[in-house]
């Protein structure tokens, strides 16, 4: 971390000295943290983590900037953005990035608190990713204390929205990306330790299937269900597994009908669409939209509509020890995102597992 030309090397021992000595201060943030439901759409509970993150980080010197979510009429709101920022001498910059929000409905952290079994921590999110949005923080604070002079530039970015693609924190993230020198996202590794270096690509998508509306015991016939359109679309749609290596669709969610003698007049599929390269995820898409479009039940139609994601990062070939190579269609999209974690990450003081 020194700058250039000094001529100097971090003092390893002295940061690792610091690091197990604010374990303890660590392990208690951790707790708090991982006892707050914060999924996505619950903005109270992930606002709940804004409030711990920026108060730390102020604590610590770092300013803070904190951007609320303004929704578009119908949609969801969101919890806020920090942008933490360390300022330093010199032009070098560093991103880091960490999400605060998680996958759990409400009322998880209540079923399954925080405990520590062993050298294992486990909870809600406690590795996807708590503990690397901690984890962050306490390793610039050990850097800082070990050799303060040496460090440049760190911008914090700590999204509300990672787990459904960071709609609205992707802009923020990508503003920051455009100056920064280098950038750590601070998720756990995979569940033996590998450090992730590819991750599939990953798009939701809405699909809404019309159809008319008729009395199910007097006039059936009149209807027009979006219902059955709907059950065959997600037979073919899940058809699609398999047909490319490591490409899966998963329709996770379906909503439709209003009364049970009522023939369904629209009926709503969410899907979720990953591939590990950009070729088969381009064909994948396009084998999605054909499926939607294909008709079982005359006088139906469907809207696709593709919702947040972002590319696949796919592992470049690795030519020499000095070769260096661009990842496909990453540098040059606007899009943002994070590797998924596995399990559990390991820790810096004595080698402990944090189990989500």
């Amino acid at each position: 971390m020194s700058p250039a030309g000094e001529g100097r090397h971090p003092d390893l021992q002295a940061i690792r000295k610091i690091a197990e000595g604010a374990f303890d201060a660590y392990l208690a943030d951790l707790r708090t943290l991982v006892n707050i439901d914060c999924g996505t759409y619950l903005p109270d509970g992930v606002n709940r983590v804004a409030d711990i993150m920026q108060a730390s980080f102020e604590s610590r010197g770092w300013s803070v900037e904190r951007i609320a979510h303004r929704p578009e009429a119908g949609r969801p709101r969101l919890g806020d953005v920090l942008v933490a920022t360390l300022p330093a001498p010199g032009n070098r910059n560093v991103l880091l990035v960490g999400h605060m929000d998680t996958v759990f409905p409400d009322g998880t952290a209540t079923e399954r608190p925080f405990r520590v079994e062993g050298s294992t921590a486990y909870g809600p999110g406690v590795s996807d990713m708590k503990g690397g949005l901690l984890g962050g923080l306490y390793a610039v604070g050990a850097l800082r204390d070990a050799e303060a002079e040496a460090l440049p530039t760190i911008t914090y970015v700590c999204n509300p929205d990672e787990e459904i693609g960071s709609p609205f924190s992707g802009r923020i993230i990508l503003e920051q990306a455009r100056s920064a020198d280098a950038c750590f996202v601070l998720e756990g590794a995979r569940e033996n330790g590998d450090i992730v270096s590819a991750r599939k690509g990953v798009t939701d998508f809405r699909i809404v299937i019309r159809g008319r509306a008729a009395h199910a015991g007097v006039e059936p016939e009149r209807g027009r269900s979006a219902t059955i359109e709907a059950a065959h679309m997600v037979i073919a749609l899940h058809e699609l597994n398999g047909r490319w290596p490591g490409v899966t669709v998963n329709v996770g969610v379906i909503q439709g009908g209003t009364r049970p003698n009522v023939v369904a007049d629209r009926c709503e599929l969410h899907v979720d669409l990953r591939a590990p390269a950009a070729s088969s995820f381009r064909e994948a898409e396009a084998a999605l939209r054909a499926a939607a479009a294909r008709r079982v039940v005359p006088d139906t139609e469907a809207e696709v509509i593709a919702l947040s994601g972002f590319p696949p990062i796919e592992k470049p070939p690795r030519v020499g020890p000095r070769t260096r190579t661009r990842w496909p269609g990453w540098a040059s999209r606007r899009w943002t995102g994070s590797a998924r974690s596995g399990a559990r990450i390991t820790l810096l003081p004595n080698g402990s597992t944090w189990k989500a």
